[in-house]
């Protein structure tokens, strides 16, 4: 595993080990503000959401562009440290469905969130004035489905397998 700008890395570019350290810093910092953001604190749930978007949310953000092609289970991982401070500043009872917190708070889920950056990052290369950028998307291969267990047809071979 390597560590560069603050996203960790793997060699089969998986970003489970990053995103365990998301959730790593992410519980942290829940710790951190939980004295201001429960039901006892005194701030308004406006101030509380705002704290959140201040100073939770940018941290799994950070380079949310790269880690958008992570796996569904990866993002939910997320998004359930983001439930669980949603519902502390809400101070929802366990029936309240967390898409109606979502929406009373304006906060969209992560996987959203990700996906959005993902997409813009794609565009900003795409359309970037350097050629080397450009040429970059083009290369890209087209995506196959996922069939990494079976292994049943001549395309899904890595290129040492093929003979």
């Amino acid at each position: 595993m390597i560590r560069y700008l603050g996203v960790t890395l793997d060699k089969r570019m998986t970003y489970g080990p990053h995103i365990t350290e998301l959730v790593k810093r992410l519980r942290n910092r829940i710790r951190e503000l939980k004295p201001l953001l429960c039901k006892y604190s005194p701030l308004s749930i406006s101030t509380k959401r705002l704290l959140y978007l201040s100073f939770v949310r940018p941290i799994w953000q950070y380079a949310s562009g790269l880690y958008g092609s992570a796996s569904d289970s990866q993002l939910e991982r997320i998004q359930v440290q983001q439930n669980r401070v949603l519902r502390l500043i809400t101070d929802a009872p366990w029936y309240v469905r967390n898409s109606i917190i979502h929406k009373d708070l304006d906060v969209p889920e992560v996987k959203e969130v990700v996906h959005q950056t993902y997409r813009q990052l794609y565009a900003s290369i795409k359309n970037h004035a350097n050629p080397v950028f450009s040429d970059f998307v083009q290369r890209l291969p087209v995506p196959r489905a996922n069939r990494r267990l079976k292994r049943r047809h001549h395309a899904d071979q890595r290129p040492e397998e093929q003979q």
